[in-house]
């Protein structure tokens, strides 16, 4: 069996290389192993995903950490952490977004985004970015409303 449910805690546990082919909704705090692929949305409280996972859904969730090497379609979340070497389409948060050294087309914050390594974005508004020197940005950075010139 590919997942394990602790409604004690109010953890589930999807295993190494499991795979979950319908939406998961769960009040509480998922845990995937490496190489875990989801095919379906996710919407949880917070969401761990392992090295190398997976994400073909939506990811709705108050915090996110995406492993490294992992590839996703959209998050929607709080804050985000995004380890070196993943790939996705869009992360849009209420908080702040970390993105390591990874390749994302859309990134929409309402708090601050750390940008670290030579991450590859696509379009990027923020109400602050943090950018270490050899980051680059494929096309264009939007400044928000709110932020002063």
């Amino acid at each position: 069996m590919d997942i394990k449910v602790d409604s004690k805690k109010k953890i589930v546990v999807v295993r190494r290389d499991g795979v979950v082919v319908k939406n998961l909704k769960f009040d509480g705090k998922l845990i995937a192993g490496a190489g875990a692929s989801f095919l379906g949305n996710v919407s949880v409280k917070e969401a761990y995903f392992g090295k190398g996972c997976l994400i073909n859904g939506v990811v709705e969730a108050e915090k996110v950490v995406i492993g490294a090497n992992s590839s996703f379609n959209a998050l929607v979340c709080g804050s985000a952490l995004i380890l070196n070497g993943c790939r996705g389409n869009m992360v849009k948060a209420r908080g702040d977004v970390r993105i390591g050294n990874s390749n994302i087309k859309v990134v929409e914050s309402e708090g601050t985004v750390f940008v670290d390594g030579s991450a590859k974005l696509g379009k990027l508004a923020a109400s602050k970015v943090v950018a270490k020197s050899n980051a680059l940005f494929k096309s264009e950075v939007l400044k928000d409303d709110k932020s002063e010139s």
